[in-house]
C-alpha cells in the first residue's frame, strides 16, 4: 500500500473519540521503545476517548517493523495508528508536528515528543476540559522543568 493509499484509508475512517496524541518520530527508536509500551497502557484505561499514533519519518524501516512486531494488538484495536511518512531530509518542527492533520474525527489533537510519558492525572484533567460547552482551547503541557520531555506536549482542537 502506498502512502498516499495509506492516507486515503486513514481519511475515510470515521472516529468518534476525543484526542488523538500523536507522536512524530525520525530516528528516535530508542526513545519509542522506552515510553510506547508505558504510554499505550496509560490510553488503554481510556481507551474509548483516547487513541495514539505514531508517526515514523525514518529512512529505514526498524522502528516501524519494531512497533508492528511488538504492538500488533494495539494496532488491530485501534488503539495505536502506525504511520510511515516518507523521510525528512532533516527535522522539520512543523511538518513533523502538523502530520496529526491526515487523521479526521478527533475533537482535539496532542502532539507528543519520543521522549515523553503520558500519566493518568494528565488525560484525566485533559479529558475534564473538553465538552460540549468549552471549544477552540490550545493546550500545552510544561512541568516547569526543562530538558524533563515535558515541552513537547501541544494540545490543539480538530476544527
Amino acid at each position: 500500500m502506498s502512502v498516499d493509499d495509506t492516507n486515503l484509508s486513514l481519511r475515510s475512517v470515521c472516529i468518534s473519540k476525543k484526542v488523538l496524541f500523536c507522536v512524530p518520530l525520525m530516528n528516535r527508536l530508542s526513545d519509542i521503545q522506552q515510553t510506547l509500551r508505558k504510554n499505550l497502557d496509560i490510553c488503554q484505561s481510556f481507551e474509548d476517548q483516547v487513541s495514539l499514533a505514531v508517526h515514523v519519518f525514518d529512512a529505514t524501516e526498524e522502528t516501524s517493523l519494531w512497533i508492528r512486531e511488538n504492538f500488533a494488538a494495539e494496532i488491530d484495536s485501534g488503539l495505536l495508528l502506525l504511520q510511515e511518512l516518507p523521510p525528512l531530509d532533516f527535522w522539520h518542527f512543523s511538518i513533523a508536528k502538523n502530520s496529526f492533520r491526515m487523521h479526521d474525527g478527533y475533537l482535539y489533537y496532542a502532539s507528543l515528543d519520543g521522549d515523553n510519558f503520558l500519566e493518568s492525572h494528565e488525560i484525566e484533567w485533559l479529558l475534564s476540559m473538553i465538552s460540549p460547552g468549552i471549544a477552540n482551547r490550545i493546550f500545552h503541557f510544561f512541568s516547569g522543568e526543562w530538558g524533563d520531555g515535558t515541552s513537547g506536549w501541544h494540545i490543539v482542537t480538530g476544527k
